[in-house]
């Protein structure tokens, strides 16, 4: 009998948890009707988290180019879903808020990796349905993205510029402290630090994010996991978690 010794995703302070591969987190038959958040420590209610979609809902996928390794695909098809009206509001819907006050320490890491005809522009990975706050990963062409966060006070937050394909798989993540000073991740490696006025931060969806009259934005692409904490990550778990779940997606 074979025993794990690698690295394990940190725990500490996990209080929302999503993740395609777990049976804890969706259905046994890969239904995505009903999703249980499966963090250790209670920060709302332990109640059903749910994919919410008027038109063509998500469904769990095995990506080609990743093995057996499950994902998530919200199935939206464009910007404001120019191609398919009925999918704009394709997302993961919170039963419940996740809060933290302007100044408390937290951790967002999200999974994810973009259609090859995603649109070059704001891809949410979460945010409350209003203009702010909100979590981006910005495609801006095949091989130029960032990652931002639009604060309480309507300003971008943003990383130094990627220079990479935007179709890969990236563990995206970004930490905040009660400096207000952020941190932006990817890959397990410390990109920059970035001072903010107001880190307040309530998410409701995953996902998706900006809503704003007849502009929405969504993420085009699959959703591997997505991991909240209420402390700030140091970069050495950070560095954790990138190695304990880069196997499943083949980096």
């Amino acid at each position: 009998m074979g025993f794990y010794s690698g690295p394990t995703v940190v725990n500490d302070s996990l209080v929302f948890c999503f993740d395609a591969g777990s049976d804890k987190c969706t259905d046994a038959d890969d239904a995505v009707a009903s999703m249980r958040d499966i963090a250790p420590v209670a920060h709302s209610s332990r109640t059903d988290r749910s994919v919410h979609g008027d038109g063509n809902t998500g469904n769990i996928t095995f990506p080609t180019n990743t093995g057996a390794a499950k994902a998530l695909d919200l199935s939206v098809s464009g910007q404001n879903s120019t191609v398919d009206a009925d999918d704009y509001d394709n997302r993961i819907d919170l039963d419940d808020d996740l809060v933290f006050a302007d100044e408390d320490a937290y951790s967002f890491e999200f999974w994810g990796k973009l259609n090859s005809n995603a649109v070059n522009t704001y891809q949410s990975l979460g945010g409350r349905g209003a203009t702010n706050p909100w979590i981006i990963q910005h495609k801006g062409g095949a091989n130029s993205w960032t990652i931002k966060f639009r604060d309480n006070d309507a300003q971008y937050r943003t990383s130094s510029t990627q220079t990479t394909s935007s179709t890969e798989w990236y563990q995206m993540m970004f930490t905040v402290g009660t400096n207000r000073d952020i941190k932006f991740y990817i890959n397990g490696e410390l990109k920059d630090t970035v001072a903010s006025t107001d880190t307040y931060l309530k998410i409701d969806r995953i996902g998706a994010g900006y809503s704003s009259s007849t502009s929405r934005y969504n993420y085009q692409g699959v959703i591997l996991c997505c991991r909240i904490y209420s402390k700030t990550l140091s970069d050495a778990e950070v560095l954790q978690n990138f190695n304990a779940t880069r196997g499943r997606v083949g980096i």
